[in-house]
């Protein structure tokens, strides 16, 4: 439990009725807490229940790794990396069918960014927002195209080339702040 980055959200009944949860913020990585009002009811266990059903349903979420930062449109940043990776392999094909991108060209950069991908998956597990993706993350994935996988210099060459193309997207959208491809 030392890694919780939430607060079990709580009903507190006073004057106005509120339920109070806390979440670490991806960025700051900070506690921030946050509020939600249980409407009135005419019947105070009703209203009661209903608030109780509430904070069941967002500790069930909290439980699943949902973060409220997740839901906040405005903030690109909180975007999930399969998010960023599905949304710019739509992109791809769109610019293949309007004749932009050759098959190759599609082919290529969808399979490098999948399997950059796969590989967040299996080895960086804890990465789910786009932001937590750094320069760190980047060279141990080449690493290991390099040292595990055995891969050739230019294929190498190659997934840095792409990925970059692929971070460079993600900044020129919002995604991302800077490019971890960069260096």
């Amino acid at each position: 439990l030392a890694f919780v980055d939430y607060k079990p959200a709580e009903l507190r009944t006073s004057k106005t009725w509120i339920i109070v949860y806390y979440a670490r913020n991806p960025i700051t990585n900070e506690m921030e807490r946050f509020r939600n009002r249980v409407p009135a009811l005419k019947n105070i266990r009703e209203r009661k229940e209903y608030g109780q059903r509430i904070v069941f349903e967002l500790n069930e979420k909290l439980k699943s790794g949902w973060l409220p930062f997740y839901e906040a449109t405005e903030i690109k940043e909180f975007k999930t990396i399969s998010f960023c990776v599905d949304l710019y392999v739509q992109y791809l094909e769109k610019d293949f069918t309007s004749n932009e991108k050759r098959f190759d060209t599609l082919r290529s950069y969808r399979n490098v960014t999948k399997k950059f991908y796969a590989y967040l998956l299996e080895k960086e597990p804890k990465a789910k927002l786009i932001l937590e993706i750094k320069k760190d993350v980047i060279i141990r994935y080449l690493d290991y195209l390099l040292y595990v996988k055995e891969i050739k210099a230019v294929t190498y060459n190659n997934n840095i080339i792409i990925l970059g193309i692929y971070f460079k997207w993600c900044v020129e959208r919002g995604y991302l702040k800077n490019n971890p491809t960069e260096g």
